[in-house]
């Protein structure tokens, strides 16, 4: 397992590799590759003129151009510093963690990417690797150039932490998300610790959705069981932590969970409400500030 490494600006992380400023992997060049737009266009009956459809925004690649220094020292040097590559990456090590092995054959697995550019904010970045490629050096080559990729499964980047507030029959069960420090509207997930009946949660403002936004869940949260209600599109899910899917106690009048996205520029009331609570009862609303442009 992976750990976040605090990577400061002009740095990348993917896996336990930390590429860029400061390193031995030099990045010559980051090359975020515009969306694609899948278009629904059709051209009007006997007409020069064409109708719009329904577009929707098709996530492409990012690509990177990198130089690995030799992980050995000059000739006539090598007894100056002992073990002085010993803990830096080389070739090999990099491929192998592009290759995502462990979770290149399992069914939407993804290994997160995480940047930090010149806004100094350490964004992740959700997706898998994609081609890697290294080139052959000449004898007097000091480094080894590397052309890769990363595919990404949407447009967006997102704050390294999840943000929330979280609600309990101590404090109440309402409370406000002031805005979000993105600049583009976040998704949530919902955490629910039983025991609960009849769980309502109304926010009262939700992106594209001026009038209040109402989700209800007509499952029994047992005393001790979790569920999580998800809208993030890496993870849309609604399950309990005894491993059910609890997607068909989702009311039908309910939106779908893709509405559900916290505005970015104005507050969002939240409300929870339910029956047979107890002291133990808590809700969690988390999100992540979402950035369009990494």
């Amino acid at each position: 397992m992976s750990y976040y490494k605090n990577i400061i600006i002009g740095q990348c992380q993917l896996g336990d590799i930390v590429f860029g400023r400061g390193t031995n992997i030099i990045i010559d060049n980051i090359d975020v590759k515009p969306y694609d737009i899948n278009v629904q266009d059709y051209q009007r009956v006997r007409s020069n003129e064409i109708n719009f459809g329904q577009d929707y925004l098709k996530p492409t690649t990012i690509e990177f151009e990198l130089n690995v220094m030799y992980n050995k020292l000059l000739p006539e040097f090598e007894g100056t510093v002992s073990n002085f590559w010993h803990n830096m990456p080389a070739v090999d090590d990099i491929a192998r963690e592009w290759g995502f092995d462990e979770g290149r054959e399992i069914w939407g697995e993804m290994k997160p990417l995480y940047v930090c550019r010149r806004d100094g904010i350490p964004k992740i970045v959700f997706g898998r690797p994609g081609q890697f490629g290294a080139s052959d050096p000449s004898d007097r080559s000091e480094f080894v150039p590397i052309v890769c990729e990363f595919r990404r499964v949407d447009t967006l980047g997102y704050g390294i932490q999840e943000k929330g507030i979280r609600f309990n029959m101590a404090d109440g069960l309402t409370g406000t998300v002031h805005g979000t420090e993105g600049t583009m509207p976040s998704w949530a997930r919902i955490l629910v610790q039983g025991p609960i009946e009849d769980l309502t949660i109304q926010f009262s403002e939700l992106y594209k959705t001026p009038e209040p936004y109402i989700f209800h869940l007509g499952y029994d949260v047992a005393d001790g069981e979790v569920v999580e209600i998800s809208s993030y599109p890496w993870e849309r899910r609604a399950v309990s932590s005894t491993g059910e899917n609890v997607s068909s106690y989702v009311d039908a009048l309910s939106p779908y969970l893709d509405r559900i996205r916290l505005p970015h520029d104005r507050d969002c009331a939240i409300t929870v409400t339910g029956d047979a609570k107890t002291s133990e009862t808590e809700v969690l609303v988390l999100y992540r500030d979402a950035y369009r442009t990494l």
